[in-house]
C-alpha cells in the first residue's frame, strides 16, 4: 500500500547511543521466514550499561541534489520486552525502552547528523514505579505510538498523545507512521513544519496527525531515511521474541523533494546484519508484496 498525500483525514541521541551500518549491495533473497523456537519471554536485569543495537534498513540522498522529504512504514504491533529495571535514573543503563521505528529522517549538518532527526514508531517502557514514564510514555507494559516532538533535539522521545488521545495500541494490529515535511497547512504561526501521522491499518483508521517547527540547515527534508527495532541495553528484547508471531515491516518508503516526485518502496534490500551487540539478536529480509522488500528482527533467549 503505497502512503499518497491524499489519503491524510544516524542520531547521536541525548541519553541514547548508537551507530549505523549503511546497506547498499543486494543479495540473493532469503526464503519463507521462520522463527527459531526457543524457550520463553525475556525477563533479566538491566546491565547497568548503554548499549544500543539495532536491525535497520537506509535511504541515503548524499550522493544527489536531491532531499527526502516524506517517510512512512508499516509494522505490526507485538510486545516488546526491556529489561527488568534496576535504577531509576539511567536510560537504557539501568532501564529500557524498546523501539520499532515505522520511520526516521536525519539530516547531515559539515559531516555529522546531530542533532537533527525526526521518527515515529512505537515503544514499550521499560521504567516502573508511582506515576513513572519514558517522555510521557506510561510504564505499564502496553505498546504506544512515541515521536519527536522537536526536530533538533538530538532524537528526544515522547509519547504521541495526539494519536488516539495517546491510548495503548492493539497488539497484533498493523500501523503505519508517516514523516512530511510541508511548506503550508502547518499549525498557526509555523511558516513551515514537520508532519508526523499515524494510524491503525487494520482498523482502517484514517491519519491523526501534529506539525512541529521545520528548523534544519537542508532546505526541504533530510539526507537519510531508515526503518528498524532498536534497544539500548543487551539485556532487553529487540524486535519479536524468536517464539512470537514477526512484527513484519514492510512498505517502508520514501519520496524526494524533487518536482512530481512519487512514493518508492524500499525493496531488493540487502541481507541485514547485526549493527553492534551478540549473536541472539537476529534479522532476515525476505518478500512479501515487493522482491527483498520486508524486514524482520527477533532476538531468541538469553
Amino acid at each position: 500500500m503505497i502512503d499518497s498525500p491524499m489519503s491524510m483525514a544516524l542520531r547521536s541521541r541525548a541519553m541514547r547511543i548508537w551507530s549505523v551500518v549503511l546497506l547498499v549491495t543486494a543479495t540473493t533473497v532469503l526464503g519463507p521466514f521462520v522463527p527459531v523456537a526457543t524457550a520463553t519471554a525475556f525477563a533479566y536485569n538491566c546491565d547497568g550499561t548503554s548499549r544500543a543495537s539495532h536491525h535497520i534498513v537506509t535511504k541515503d540522498f548524499t550522493s544527489t541534489p536531491w532531499y527526502i522529504k516524506d517517510a512512512a512504514g508499516d509494522a505490526a504491533v507485538r510486545q516488546l520486552a526491556p529489561c527488568n529495571q534496576i535504577g531509576i535514573d539511567v536510560p537504557g543503563a539501568q532501564y529500557d525502552e524498546p523501539f520499532v521505528w515505522l520511520a526516521s529522517l536525519q539530516a547531515y549538518n559539515n559531516g555529522t547528523d546531530d542533532p537533527y532527526i525526526v521518527q515515529v514508531g512505537y515503544a514499550r517502557c521499560g521504567r516502573t514505579g508511582f506515576l513513572v514514564s519514558c517522555g510521557g510514555t506510561p510504564g505499564d507494559n502496553n505498546m504506544y505510538m512515541v515521536y519527536t516532538d522537536s526536530d533538533h533535539s538530538g532524537g528526544e522521545i515522547h509519547q504521541a498523545n495526539w494519536y488516539n488521545g495517546g491510548a495503548k495500541l492493539k497488539v497484533g494490529d498493523r500501523y503505519r507512521g508517516r514523516l512530511s515535511r510541508l511548506t503550508s497547512g502547518c499549525g498557526i504561526g509555523q511558516a513551515d513544519c514537520w508532519q508526523i501521522c499515524a494510524r491503525d491499518i487494520t482498523a482502517n483508521e484514517t491519519y491523526d496527525c501534529t506539525t512541529i517547527d521545520y528548523t534544519w540547515p537542508t532546505s526541504n527534508g533530510g539526507n537519510l531515511a531508515w526503518w528498524g527495532a532498536e534497544t539500548n541495553n543487551y539485556a532487553s528484547q529487540m524486535g519479536a521474541a524468536a517464539t512470537s508471531a514477526d512484527f513484519n515491516m514492510d512498505y517502508m518508503q520514501y519520496r524526494s523533494s524533487q518536482a512530481g516526485a512519487t512514493w518508492t518502496v524500499r525493496t531488493d534490500l540487502p541481507s541485514c546484519s547485526i549493527h553492534t551487540g551478540p549473536s541472539y539478536y537476529h534479522c532476515a529480509i525476505t518478500s512479501t508484496v515487493y522482491n527483498a522488500d520486508t524486514l524482520f528482527a527477533f532476538t531468541e533467549l538469553h
